[in-house]
């Protein structure tokens, strides 16, 4: 038995994970904004800043399920069995192809991968102590 990591799995089957088979920033953020709304009874922001895409809402969308802590999100595929059968939480998604991410909520802000500038760290620091947001840029071909 060989133990798949999930990013590497990820990377590997992009039809299987990305709208199409085509890496879109936008169509990572609607995966990602759907996720909130799916799970909350309250709106959910969407914003770009330069190369950042950023999704937000007043209710952390990643503390409702038994996960301990939100970086595993980002780490393993997580069931999303809210969504329909077979689904997951696209934050894994998320964290094998874009090279800038951050979280933040929960009383903590989780650099996930590459930098974050004092800018987007001012902004995206309303959410720290109630919401989630998370942001991220990505390389697309043009």
């Amino acid at each position: 038995m060989q133990i798949v990591d999930s990013i590497e799995n990820i990377r590997r089957r992009p039809d299987m994970f990305l709208p199409f088979g085509q890496l879109s920033a936008a169509s990572l953020l609607s995966c990602i904004a759907t996720e909130a709304l799916i799970l909350a009874e309250t709106s959910v922001r969407c914003e770009r800043r330069g190369d950042w895409w950023i999704a937000m809402s007043e209710f952390d969308w990643l503390s409702t399920n038994s996960i301990t802590h939100p970086i595993q999100y980002f780490q393993s595929t997580v069931p999303f069995p809210q969504a329909g059968q077979n689904s997951h939480f696209g934050e894994i998604v998320l964290a094998a192809y874009c090279p800038n991410l951050v979280t933040v909520g929960a009383g903590e802000f989780l650099l996930i991968r590459g930098a974050v500038s004092q800018d987007l760290m001012q902004f995206l620091d309303g959410y720290r102590a109630a919401g989630r947001a998370v942001a991220f840029s990505i390389i697309q071909d043009k």
